[in-house]
Formats: structure tokens, sequence, C-alpha cells
């Protein structure tokens, strides 16, 4: 599994289905969807495992927590 994450950036205002429009036009072999509903976790994946599913949180966390935020 590569470690390039391109694009959490929580500061850009987009819709869910804006969103979801991206992630679909990136030909991704396998996705992790996060969300919340009525307040309340929401989450689904395609094929993958609960440990490739934990190392792709781990992941975007990384991204998260050190990537540059724009001024």
């Amino acid at each position: 599994m590569s470690a390039s994450v391109s694009d959490i950036t929580p500061w850009q205002e987009r819709t869910v289905q804006q969103t979801l429009d991206m992630a679909m036009g990136a030909e991704l072999s396998e996705v992790l969807v996060i969300g919340k509903q009525d307040g309340e976790l929401y989450s689904q994946s395609s094929k993958m495992s609960r440990k490739d599913a934990l190392w792709l949180i781990e992941l975007a966390r990384q991204h998260v927590l050190y990537s540059e935020q724009p001024n």
C-alpha cells in the first residue's frame, strides 16, 4: 500500500457529493469512507482488511497533523 495521501484538506468547503464525485474520478483500487450520520460514526470500505483500513487511517492522520495549511 502506498504512503501517498493527496488531499485531506479540512479547510476546504465541499459537499459530501462533491467529495464522492472527486473520489469516483480518481480510479481508486480501494476506498474507506468515514463520516458522521446523525452525529454517529459511519464507515464503509471496499475490499480492504481491518489492518489495511487502520493503516490508511494512520496515514491520513499523519497527513493532517504534519501537512502545511494555507494562511
